[in-house]
């Protein structure tokens, strides 16, 4: 095969970087800018070869045979016409307008397919979808927007392109799915932790340590945590027993709407009952302030298991 700049329109036109495109992308934009040529019955406009990287003319130059990109322009050579009533293949870009697709049977396919989609996958009605898809895309991922970009200047892209916009609409997919399955399983455990009358609103209980006292040599520690708002933890808790020596116990988190009915929920009540007094426990047997985590140097503050900022905050 030999290329020559003759048979390419422009490097922007197809975003060609140092490894952007693969030896034979550039040959398929070779072929559908020689159908279009046949065609219209114009030609390509030349390439400057100033605008290749090194990696790129070497590229080139081995697929046309020839090292010698800086001199003058080669000669024309001529078209092949095509054959008396033979078919023009549909280029990628054809095949947004020209195929149909089920766009359920896509999602399913999506779904089910278990890797992330291949240029080999790319079957006319898939590049259609593909096109669909990013057409109607109004996330914020900036390489989507890259390629809705491309398309309104170019009409077409490449299939390393379509691929990609197919593998974001299965990731949306995927993580539109967990979330179903996700809100599921919380009304689920909301409904189950609400008929059991001993399990415990661990949401009610503000963020910090406490530590209940189990005998006179035995105290048990606890941290409560929760979501941050705005992140998909918001209106979670989290639970841990505090042992020591950065090995902390993780009792699990408690959905929203939902109550903790796990083994521990005797010295959860303890602490919903007495927040004030859990939490002094925590810092006069720690001496770590259980509100705001700070170590205890006072000696009053040690002994009241508090700090003085800590001990005028409302409960």
């Amino acid at each position: 095969m030999t290329l020559t700049r003759d048979d390419l329109t422009d490097l922007e036109r197809w975003g060609y970087d140092d490894g952007f495109l693969t030896l034979e992308e550039i040959a398929e934009a070779r072929r559908r800018d020689q159908e279009d040529a046949v065609a219209t019955g114009s030609r390509p406009a030349s390439l400057p070869s100033h605008g290749l990287s090194e990696r790129g003319r070497r590229q080139l130059a081995e697929l046309a045979g020839t090292a010698a990109l800086d001199g003058e322009r080669p000669a024309d050579r001529p078209r092949p016409a095509p054959e008396p009533g033979a078919a023009r293949p549909a280029s990628s870009g054809e095949a947004r307008v020209a195929e149909r697709f089920d766009a359920d049977q896509v999602r399913a396919w999506l779904l089910e397919l278990g890797r992330r989609v291949e240029p080999s996958d790319l079957a006319p009605e898939l590049r259609a979808a593909a096109y669909a898809y990013l057409d109607g895309y109004r996330g914020d991922f900036e390489w989507m927007a890259e390629q809705r970009r491309r398309l309104e200047r170019y009409q077409s892209l490449f299939d390393t392109s379509l691929k990609g916009v197919l593998n974001v609409w299965r990731a949306d997919l995927l993580h539109e799915q967990r979330e179903r399955e996700r809100a599921v399983r919380l009304r689920t455990e909301a409904a189950a932790s609400q008929a059991d009358p001993a399990a415990v609103d661990v949401h009610a209980i503000p963020a910090g340590g406490y530590a209940v006292r189990k005998s006179q040599d035995v105290v048990t520690f606890y941290r409560v945590s929760h979501g941050e708002l705005g992140t998909r933890w918001e209106g979670y808790s989290f639970l841990r027993q505090v042992i020591g020596g950065g090995r902390d116990r993780y009792l699990g988190r408690v959905g929203p709407g939902a109550r903790y009915a796990g083994e521990r929920r005797a010295d959860l009540a303890a602490i919903a009952a007495d927040l004030e007094g859990a939490c002094r426990l925590y810092g006069q047997e720690l001496g770590i302030c259980g509100r705001c985590g700070q170590i205890l140097t006072d000696p009053t503050s040690r002994a009241l298991g508090m700090g003085p900022q800590c001990r005028r905050r409302p409960w």
